[in-house]
């Protein structure tokens, strides 16, 4: 409004500092209002100034502040009521001087923040502290800025300083060179994400393309999967001829059931389990002499838990047994571990048809068998009490216990340290 006021004519301005001019006259030792009809042409135009003042200010308000100061008889009276209502008495003024002063010595540069915002905001303090009649050195006002900028700004507040006059330096002039240095910044991180995007779509497109020809890893010819490749399949077939034609050659080591679909009870079948990280049932009465143990969980494909009671061994008491086996508080089927077969010393191997484990050291075949209902199973007998010899070798030792079947291993064992018996 004062520079509105002033571009006008600077004589109105200082009627409304000033006051109103009132043209006297001295009678004797009194000063007395000059009658109207004596007024010179100088105090006319100055009279006239301040009726200037008061048209333009009461053009400028609204109704609701025009009834404020629609009793003042002079410009400045009608200045001075403005201004104590908007801004308050003098200990306003200082109150409001100490808040915006301690938001200017608070002042920081937001993370995220461009330059033009944070000269907002700090334009916008320093004016409405000059308003109030607080000034900043220009020095003091580049210096803050400075100051206020984030870390990844400390190379080019260096620059500035290190090659600039800060004394001469206007604080518009450094808001200018940030804005420059921001934008070239801007720049530069646009073409690096642009670079990133062109590589990612290289990237992409070179996956589609490889997965739209797959290539074989057996024969390296596309159109097909390994697992899909038919000379891969011939050789499969070979090998499973050949492990079947080395196991009719082979002795029996070991025999669990002749077959799976007999009329042996159900409580004997485990399942061949590749997720299975360790051996579990929930029967009891599968093992042999088990150990108590009351610590432990086990966590199943929908994420339940089953309390872990106890570890042993599960089969008869020769050489058809499988050790710690798990016994888990409500599993309703007894599970055998493909990991915890190949820890051992067998190699487990599936086709569409059956499953083979086999030792690894010397390649002999323990157990084959067909895949069942789509499971692969295993009959496991479980009465150590009445136990049969699951193991047919034709050494003299194994013929003579089969001789002397009513002995036991330990009277045996007697026996042979006697040279009684070969074994």
């Amino acid at each position: 409004m004062q520079i509105f006021i002033e571009a006008i004519d600077l004589n109105i301005w200082d009627t409304i500092e000033n006051g109103l001019f009132i043209p006297t006259i001295v009678v004797g030792h009194e000063i007395k209002n000059l009658p109207k009809d004596q007024w010179s042409e100088d105090d006319r135009r100055k009279v006239q100034y301040n009726l200037k003042a008061k048209n333009i200010i009461t053009s400028a308000l609204g109704i609701d502040e025009y009834f404020r100061i629609s009793n003042c008889k002079s410009a400045k009276e009608m200045w001075d009521t403005l201004e104590v209502t908007h801004e308050g008495t003098n200990d306003v003024k200082r109150s409001r001087i100490n808040t915006l002063t301690h938001e200017y010595e608070l002042f920081r540069m937001n993370q995220n923040e461009s330059i033009q915002d944070m000269q907002k905001r700090f334009t916008h303090i320093i004016n409405h502290l000059a308003s109030l009649g607080k000034v900043f050195p220009n020095e003091d006002l580049i210096n803050k800025v400075l100051r206020c900028l984030s870390r990844e700004w400390q190379p080019k507040v260096t620059a500035i300083a290190e090659s600039k006059d800060l004394t001469t330096m206007s604080l518009a002039s450094l808001f200018g060179k940030l804005q420059e240095h921001e934008m070239e910044l801007m720049r530069l991180s646009q073409n690096e994400n642009r670079n990133r995007r062109k590589f990612n779509f290289n990237i992409k497109k070179k996956g589609e393309e490889s997965s739209s020809t797959p290539r074989c890893y057996e024969c390296n010819q596309p159109g097909h999967l390994r697992l899909e490749c038919p000379i891969l399949k011939r050789k499969m077939e070979k090998s499973n001829k050949k492990s079947f034609k080395e196991m009719k050659g082979k002795k029996a080591y070991i025999t669990w059931e002749e077959n799976d679909m007999d009329s042996t009870s159900d409580n004997q079948t485990w399942y061949i389990d590749s997720g299975c990280s360790k051996h579990m049932t929930g029967d009891a009465s599968k093992f042999i002499d088990p150990t108590p143990k009351r610590s432990g969980h086990v966590t199943y494909g929908d994420n339940n838990r089953g309390k872990i009671l106890g570890i042993g061994k599960i089969g008869t008491n020769f050489s058809t047994s499988i050790e710690n086996v798990l016994l888990v508080d409500g599993l309703k089927h007894s599970l055998l571990s493909v990991i915890q077969l190949c820890d051992k010393v067998f190699s487990v191997s599936f086709d569409s048809q059956k499953y083979l484990i086999e030792q690894k050291n010397d390649k002999k075949v323990k157990i084959v068998r067909f895949r069942i209902n789509n499971v692969y199973k295993i009959k496991i007998k479980n009465n150590p009490k009445h136990s049969q010899c699951l193991m047919s070798k034709n050494d003299e030792s194994w013929l003579w216990h089969k001789r002397i079947a009513h002995i036991n291993m330990e009277h045996l064992n007697k026996l042979i340290s006697k040279d009684l018996v070969i074994g």
